[in-house]
């Protein structure tokens, strides 16, 4: 602590403690910094590192022995600069582990992506169908609706015609009769005439004189005129005003028909709106039920089933005797948790004071697997799952690359090849080890996987490691068989040129057997069964190296057919107790007379443990055989 704060230096200004450059001597770089960036710049230029852009691990690599270098010429600060260099080649290797995962799910979206493209451009061409369909539909009814209108026009002009042709005839007839009435009206004056006439004395009366009298007619005939014309402006208002009228009969008719109409109308309108309302319901019960089957679906596939834990008791010898009393009214959790304390002998209550964050060592001795030697505590790393399929499905990917696929091979174990794989991606032999105990321990706790079983069973020597690399020959002769019914390369291939394909690549199959092939890859592609079938997704799998339906059942029926063979040899070596080499290279032979010596010799070698010309220590028992047996690429 400073006593004097805040106090003002009195220091002269004029005075400078540091000499000017111009009156100091330029100082020579020292010879440790000049070896160094000499050597620098000749890695570089020998690696071209200048010529490369952006990020580089060449430059990485080169720059990273520069540092090692001059880790070693400064001895004080070399448990410092090494603790720093440690922790970025830790955090770097954790960042390409980062980035391999970021790659797959880069992959997974570009697949998916392109499956959306795809449905996208399936669904535009559904809709351009439609479309032309519903432009054909409205181009007929378009000249239909037009016809119609012709046809109406037609009959409005005949109705027309027939209303004239009516009241021309109305007319005369009109004309007709009153005519008659006065013909009738000027006979009966006649007659009337003629009688009076027959009762005068002397033929002339003063009557007829009046009568025939020139003023008397000419008024009378002005009167006659006037009626006439009246009469005929009356006919003509009548027809003015009713010549369009109806006749009530035919009027009532028609009203009596449309009232039938309207009620029938009601009726089906009635019928119709129930009919909607029972539809709506029916559909919402269909989607609810749809729904349930989907949700039932996912469910089976992904939930786990709640454990019988009644049935373990009989494999504990005895160890609980009252667990029906003991477990009386217990949750599930309890009674796993009883099962556990009394098969390890450890209280769930300790649990907290076991470190679950390190794995013990289990040596460096060469009987424990080279992936696993250290004499100190490792980190656990708590892998989940999904990061131990993503691992697994990377070690296979790699030896299928470095070593190849096919079967009967001679590769390294997989131990070794684990390991490898491991100094490749970390370098550290403390990264190697960590990543080799989680791997292992992830491997124990997730067994009930049958991909992780597998590959552990391999690296145990349990199991044959040509399983694998069959399975993945019987795909791509299966995909070349596909590829070869599409000249056109489409990917795309029709049902039936499908099912023969599978006819042909497995002949032994039955109908039935083809039948559920067929319909595990419409469930996968989810296509109807006149859809052709996209084959080449049938072979695809996640990052976790799960395949579909169609493979798991390809896959099924393999091992079923494996398990025919083996039930074969078992019940050909039945007579004896103990099976030595030849005794079951003589059964394959009688099995199948075509059985490579080179196929026969690797199933041998694995069940035994040795090759065709040694003899094994001893021999195996009717079930160690048939245990081998299972596990290996017969």
């Amino acid at each position: 602590i400073k006593d004097n704060a805040g106090h003002i230096d009195m220091w002269p200004t004029c005075f400078s403690p540091l000499p000017s450059k111009e009156f100091t001597e330029k100082k020579k770089k020292p010879a440790l910094l000049q070896n160094l960036e000499t050597l620098l710049r000749n890695e570089l230029n020998k690696l071209n590192g200048h010529k490369i852009e952006g990020p580089s691990k060449i430059r990485l690599q080169v720059y990273k022995e520069v540092f090692d270098c001059l880790i070693k010429e400064f001895s004080t600060y070399k448990p410092l600069l090494s603790a720093i260099k440690q922790e970025y080649d830790v955090y770097l290797d954790f960042q390409e582990l980062s980035l391999r995962e970021y790659d797959a799910l880069k992959r997974t979206v570009a697949i998916i992506n392109e499956e959306c493209e795809q449905k996208i451009i399936k669904l535009r061409q559904e809709e351009k169908k439609d479309l032309i369909i519903l432009q054909e539909e409205n181009e007929s009814l378009k000249k239909k609706i037009l016809f119609l209108k012709q046809e109406m026009d037609s009959l409005n002009f005949q109705v027309k015609k027939c209303q004239e042709d009516i009241a021309i005839q109305y007319e005369k007839f009109r004309e007709e009769s009153d005519a008659r009435k006065l013909l009738i009206q000027d006979l009966n004056d006649l007659m009337e005439r003629k009688d009076s006439r027959s009762f005068s004395f002397d033929g002339v009366s003063a009557d007829d004189e009046q009568v025939n009298d020139p003023v008397v007619l000419r008024i009378a005939l002005s009167r006659v005129r006037e009626d006439f014309n009246k009469n005929t402006q009356k006919l003509a208002e009548v027809l003015a005003s009713y010549g369009d009228v109806v006749p009530r009969r035919d009027f009532e008719k028609l009203e009596v028909q449309y009232k039938e109409l309207e009620v029938s109308f009601d009726m089906l309108k009635k019928d119709y709106a129930l009919l909607l309302s029972e539809n709506k319901i029916l559909t919402a019960v269909h989607e609810k039920d749809t729904d349930l089957h989907i949700q039932y679906d996912t469910l089976h596939e992904k939930a786990t089933p709640r454990p019988s834990l009644d049935k373990y008791v009989l494999y504990l010898e005895g160890k609980l005797d009252d667990w029906t009393e003991q477990t009386k009214g217990k949750s599930t959790i309890d009674k796993v948790d009883m099962l556990f304390s009394s098969v390890t002998g450890q209280d769930l209550s300790d649990s907290e004071k076991i470190d679950l964050k390190m794995f013990q060592p289990k040596g460096a001795s060469d009987e424990i697997p080279i992936y696993l030697r250290s004499t100190q505590p490792v980190r656990n790393r708590f892998l989940c799952k999904r990061d131990l399929c993503i691992i697994i499905n990377e070690v296979w990917s790699q030896k299928c690359l470095e070593e190849g696929y096919l079967p009967l091979l001679k590769r390294s174990h997989m131990s070794q090849f684990l390991y490898d794989y491991l100094k490749k991606m970390f370098q550290l032999e403390l990264m190697v080890t960590e990543w080799g105990y989680n791997i292992h321990e992830s491997c124990l706790r997730f067994s009930y996987d049958k991909k992780v079983k597998f590959f552990f069973d391999v690296l145990k020597s349990e199991a044959d490691e040509d399983v694998y690399y069959v399975q993945l020959m019987q795909q791509e002769k299966l995909l070349d068989s596909f590829v070869s019914f599409d000249p056109t390369k489409t990917d795309y291939i029709e049902k039936n040129d499908f099912c023969v394909c599978l006819q042909n690549f497995f002949p032994k199959y039955s109908t039935e057997d083809i039948d559920a092939l067929i319909n595990c890859a419409e469930k996968d592609l989810r296509i109807s069964k006149n859809d052709k079938l996209l084959y080449k997704s049938l072979f695809k799998k996640d990052e976790e190296g799960n395949y579909g339906l169609f493979i798991k059942c390809v896959m099924k029926f393999s091992q079923r057919n494996s398990k025919l063979v083996i039930d074969k040899l078992m019940t050909h070596l039945e007579s004896k107790t103990h099976i030595s080499p030849m005794d079951l290279q003589e059964a394959m032979q009688s099995i199948d007379s075509n059985i490579s010596d080179e196929t026969a010799q690797h199933v041998i070698s694995f069940v035994f443990c040795t090759n065709i010309c040694n003899q094994p220590l001893q021999k195996l028992t009717k079930n160690e055989l048939f245990v081998k047996l299972a596990s290996s690429s017969i």
